[in-house]
């Protein structure tokens, strides 16, 4: 990125607590934000209850010429797809959704990035949720991501065996019930415990 070779950073400061921050240099996901933030140009989004977004004028001054901030936003559409081979731009990523990470037994979804070869990379990956308070990604699984037609082929080829052996299906069903009951208790467990500290805390409320 050229910000990185002008050796230009973010903005570093000190917050509350005496930790420095910021002083990073500018990743693509961050200058995206910056170029498409329309309060730089004194526009606001508001939710009404319906869910429909209407851009109201918000009560600062801009500092960007909306003039400028439109030309931007075209030249960033007509980027968008520009110099990308047809098979870099579509991946029909077909276990969107269908795929729970094992660990947090959250979804995980269709990305895709550039490697250090500049090929292009499809993978399933969890979202990438912020920690308000330290700003770094909430999920700590050991898997972040898991290569796309690597782990699409995986699955083909255990489909494959089911309708060549659908016996497979009893042993599998099989396994996940055994797995099923060993995970009760604990959950019941942990359902009356949670249980028991919402009558506590309704207590000390009353």
């Amino acid at each position: 990125m050229k910000l990185t070779e002008l050796g230009i950073r973010n903005k570093s400061y000190t917050n509350k607590y005496g930790i420095a921050k910021g002083g990073n240099f500018f990743s693509v996901d961050t200058l995206q934000s910056i170029l498409t933030n329309k309060i730089y140009i004194a526009k606001r989004e508001v939710k009404n209850k319906s869910g429909e977004i209407t851009l109201i004028q918000a009560a600062w001054k801009p500092i960007i010429d909306e003039v400028v901030f439109n030309q931007v936003q075209e030249r960033l559409t007509k980027n968008k797809n520009k110099y990308k081979p047809d098979e870099w731009k579509n991946h029909p990523f077909s276990l969107t959704e269908l795929l729970v990470c094992g660990e947090c037994g959250k979804p995980m979804g269709g990305k895709s990035g550039t490697g250090r070869s500049k090929e292009k990379h499809f993978y399933y990956g969890h979202a990438q949720i912020k920690n308000p308070f330290t700003k770094e990604l909430a999920h700590e699984c050991q898997i972040k991501n898991v290569r796309a037609p690597r782990i699409e082929e995986i699955v083909l080829n255990s489909l494959k065996q089911l309708l060549n052996d659908p016996q497979l299906i009893e042993k599998w069903v099989s396994i996940y019930r055994s797995k099923v009951n060993q995970e009760l208790p604990e959950v019941q467990s942990r359902q009356k415990r949670i249980e028991s500290e919402i009558l506590a805390a309704s207590r000390k409320v009353s």
